[in-house]
């Protein structure tokens, strides 16, 4: 499991309401990093942070669908798994109106679990809390791993391809 530390070097906030498949290549001056394209949630309810982790994701070559809190999230997941439609990872802030980063990913476990699903959808919660036992309730709760904000996007891209294989 990964954690990442707070880089104060980096020049942006992370993370924009539930847009789908934007395909727009941004050129951020990031090489391409990522070995391929991947279909890539993105929940938060802050609109800057958004807007900011998709242009990120998009200038790799990612699909970025946005959910602006955990129960849309869950509500795209259990569409997704009705109809075949493919979600490689998700990046889920913790802390969010109506259902939180913690209790979406349990429910989405849950409805893996349900539905006899072998593959589980990559979790990566987002935080700007840095405390140990904060993570730790993250990766109780089913997440893969626990990035602090602000983030390193170069990190961030090797996560995706660590999870996604």
């Amino acid at each position: 499991n990964l954690r990442l530390a707070h880089d104060s070097n980096n020049d942006t906030n992370l993370y924009p309401n539930h847009h789908h498949h934007d395909t727009t290549n941004h050129d951020d001056g990031v090489n391409k990093i990522t070995s391929s394209s991947r279909h890539i949630m993105i929940v938060e309810d802050n609109a800057m942070n958004q807007k900011v982790l998709k242009r990120h994701l998009e200038g790799q070559g990612h699909t970025t669908i946005i959910a602006n809190h955990g129960r849309e999230a869950l509500d795209i997941v259990t569409g997704s798994l009705e109809s075949n439609i493919r979600i490689d990872l998700i990046f889920m802030d913790l802390e969010m109106p109506v259902m939180g980063g913690m209790e979406s990913c349990r429910q989405i476990r849950q409805l893996e679990e349900s539905r006899g699903s072998r593959d589980r959808i990559p979790i990566v919660a987002l935080s700007g809390n840095a405390r140990d036992q904060h993570t730790k309730d993250a990766l109780a709760a089913g997440m893969q791993a626990f990035v602090i904000k602000p983030y390193n996007k170069v990190e961030m891209f090797r996560i995706i391809d660590e999870l996604c294989g």
